[in-house]
């Protein structure tokens, strides 16, 4: 770089893909390459540690890149790029420049005249690129080769070997917090979450276990909390003397006959609303969860309710786990979890089943 521009310093040295000398002093001018140029990754450390995103991605433009890689929002890096060329930031000049090298590469493809779905290839297809035993053999080298010491302000620190130091401290360097930080925590509190679904459709896929059962096929408002109380009895008439040990789980059809029938809700705490909590029945807690079981029998649907005690089913999970990964067929983030549980039901006569009916809409 200093080759380029003799002023230059480790210290206010730009990452290529924001660095004009580069782009198009060189790539361009010198080197006389005139095809499309894409950046690195728009979120990788180089770029975000410089400025904000706003002022990066028309720099990127500016320095000689035609195109971005990768969003942060769709409609936020639009209004972004919008705005750059609306205030004069990017130039005419340059965005027809830019525009003109990627429609022209997307007519070379003939990608103007295909369908939606042949861009891309099969999964198939790019699993036979991707495992290409000859693309493999020479991938380390290509890794190996492309490490490049770009500064060393500190002579003599190199080569690290264990001989050398016997203390080494990894330090994670992380880049200016973007949108996809907070995506990817979503990503991870969704996946736990149907984690934990797949989990609680398992237990209560034990209903069947159930020591006894009320059924009706045509639950109303009027005799849900009869149906509840006559639940909590069978309980009491099984040697179960707390009601506060009862919990009783329903599925959400029900939850709302429950609260038509102006049950009294014994909460306005909201994270126990957040944990499905509803209010309690003659001291008997009341839960709703979208995976209790249900069962269709002559065009009407039976909720697999469940009043029991807290020990009536005994669950234990040894192994819970979410990570974030890169997908080995694509370039993205992704998520994914390994779950190891299991429940039995161990007190059946201290679990009631109530096969509540609903019938189904027209």
């Amino acid at each position: 770089m200093q080759e380029i521009d003799p002023e230059v310093t480790p210290d206010t040295i730009m990452p290529a893909t924001l660095c004009k000398d580069i782009m198009t002093g060189l790539l361009r001018d010198e080197l006389g390459f005139n095809g499309m140029v894409v950046t690195d990754a728009s979120h990788m450390v180089g770029m975000t540690n410089r400025m904000k995103r706003k002022d990066m991605l028309p720099a990127a433009i500016n320095a000689g890149c035609d195109m971005f890689l990768f969003f942060n929002d769709p409609a936020e890096d639009f209004e972004t790029m919008l705005n750059a060329y609306n205030t004069g930031i990017i130039s005419e000049e340059r965005m027809v420049e830019a525009l003109s090298r990627i429609l022209g590469l997307k007519a070379a493809k003939g990608m103007h005249k295909m369908a939606k779905e042949a861009l891309c290839g099969t999964d198939e297809e790019l699993a036979a690129a991707l495992n290409n035993p000859e693309f493999k053999a020479i991938a380390p080298a290509v890794s190996k080769d492309a490490l490049t010491l770009v500064k060393y302000k500190d002579e003599g620190v190199l080569p690290i070997t264990p001989e050398k130091y016997k203390r080494i401290m990894l330090v994670n360097i992380k880049g200016a917090e973007t949108p996809m930080g907070k995506l990817m925590a979503l990503a991870m509190k969704n996946a736990a979450a149907a984690r934990a679904n797949a989990a609680d459709r398992y237990v209560y896929g034990l209903f069947s276990e159930a020591g006894s059962s009320i059924t009706d096929g045509n639950v109303t408002a009027e005799t849900i909390v009869g149906h509840l109380i006559d639940a909590r009895t069978k309980l009491f008439a099984k040697n179960v003397a707390d009601a506060s040990d009862i919990v009783i789980e329903v599925s959400p059809e029900i939850a709302g006959l429950i609260l038509t029938a102006k049950v009294n809700l014994a909460t306005d705490n909201q994270e126990a609303l957040e944990n499905g909590f509803l209010g309690s029945i003659g001291g008997c807690k009341i839960f709703v969860s979208n995976n209790i079981q249900t069962e269709e029998k002559s065009g009407v649907n039976y909720h697999k309710c469940i009043a029991r005690t807290k020990r009536a089913i005994a669950y234990a999970d040894q192994l819970s786990e979410i990570v974030a990964y890169r997908p080995e067929k694509r370039f993205a983030d992704a998520v994914k979890g390994l779950h190891l549980y299991g429940a039995k039901v161990v007190y059946p006569n201290e679990m009631v089943v109530l096969d509540m009916g609903i019938a189904k809409e027209a």
